[in-house]
């Protein structure tokens, strides 16, 4: 490791946050099980404030999948737990220090209820998939084509805690749609492929039929799990093509033109190429689309003459109030905007990283309707 210094000043920091949460805790608990061993208390804390760092360190060294699974769920959700104890908790702090409050165990008791109520709220509303529909033009014509249909998976995060029971009808959702293009935006796959060993996910890909195709570009968390080259392999044998800085030519009529992420330079890989480069040899009076994990630096897409940009990453922020933060730092965060002849789609996500928990932010499958003239 080059520099372990960002990463200790983060375990500080999250192991003081804990540490603070936890006494508050034990504080509020003492009230209700007097009885309750301290020492007990804090071995169980600490297992669930660790539980997301244990999985991540056990799954390398062989411990059985339920353990890794087990530590992987209480981890997710231990994380926006945390994350909303500490909003409301110091929120709770700065009052009690300008005004006299109610007693601690009752709005200690009120602050526990409401996070497990968002939690519940979220967990139901990141289930719900939602199919959100766009219909645009591009003006340009074809002589053999007047509508193309395209469907939009991005962010799936496949993980650990996936079952195929749950992936398969999901893509047969996506089939029933008759969509005329499968788009993947990165983020396809969180977990290493030897953890996912009985997903078969080479096998259920293939359920996936599309008229011109099923396509797909890498996201920065094939990067982060050091698992890009295996991931990018495994999705060419189920027949999807893999898209990384290049394009191809669709049907004769329109071009299709993937992205490599733009964090690969971060994990040990070549910067990614310049999009003149990418796209050298079209010919913009067809119509070009490109796929892009994270909507960055869209002026050089527009720049290149790309008539439709497709693009993930951003989950909306996933939960409140992320989602107020996303929105500041792209351009667009979500939906649709078009800047004279190029326009872009910024889709929120199939599912979520970490915890199953959208608050603001919604699942969703995007189906596109284009049309030229």
């Amino acid at each position: 490791m080059k520099n372990p210094l960002p990463i200790i000043i983060f375990f500080t920091i999250y192991s003081l946050l804990n540490y603070w949460i936890g006494y508050r805790g034990w504080q509020l608990i003492s009230h209700f099980i007097p009885y309750l061993n301290k020492k007990v208390y804090w071995t169980i804390f600490f297992i669930i404030a660790m539980s997301f760092v244990l999985s991540r360190i056990i799954s390398r060294i062989g411990v059985p999948r339920l353990v890794i699974q087990v530590l992987t769920w209480v981890g997710n959700y231990w994380m926006v737990s945390l994350y909303y104890f500490i909003l409301f908790g110091l929120a709770f702090e700065l009052i009690r220090m300008l005004i006299v409050l109610p007693s601690f165990k009752g709005v200690g008791v009120a602050v526990v209820v409401f996070v497990i109520s968002l939690l519940v709220y979220g967990n139901w509303n990141a289930q719900n998939i939602r199919l959100v529909r766009y219909k645009l033009t591009i003006e340009k014509q074809i002589a053999d084509l007047q509508e193309l249909k395209i469907v939009v998976l991005s962010d799936l995060h496949i993980g650990i805690l996936d079952k195929q029971k749950n992936l398969i009808p999901l893509f047969d959702r996506v089939n029933n749609l008759k969509p005329d293009l499968i788009l993947f935006i990165g983020d396809i796959i969180d977990s290493k492929l030897e953890l996912l060993a009985e997903l078969e996910l080479q096998k259920f890909l293939t359920i996936l039929q599309a008229q011109y195709g099923v396509f797909a570009v890498l996201g920065n968390h094939e990067y982060i799990g050091q698992n890009a080259e295996k991931i990018a392999q495994m999705l060419s044998e189920s027949g999807i093509t893999l898209l990384r800085d290049g394009y191809v030519k669709v049907a004769d009529t329109f071009y299709l033109v993937g992205r490599d992420d733009v964090s690969r330079g971060h994990f040990g890989f070549n910067e990614r190429k310049n999009l003149a480069q990418v796209m050298n040899g079209i010919d913009l009076s067809l119509p070009v689309l490109l796929m892009d994990h994270q909507p960055v630096n869209l002026a050089e897409s527009k720049e290149q003459g790309v008539d439709l940009q497709i693009s993930g990453h951003t989950h909306r922020g996933q939960f409140f109030p992320n989602n107020l933060i996303t929105k500041k730092i792209f351009e667009l965060d979500y939906g649709y905007k078009k800047i004279k002849d190029f326009q872009i789609v910024v889709s929120s996500g199939v599912r979520t990283w970490g915890p199953s928990v959208r608050i603001c932010s919604v699942s969703e499958i995007v189906i596109i309707n284009v049309s030229f003239c």
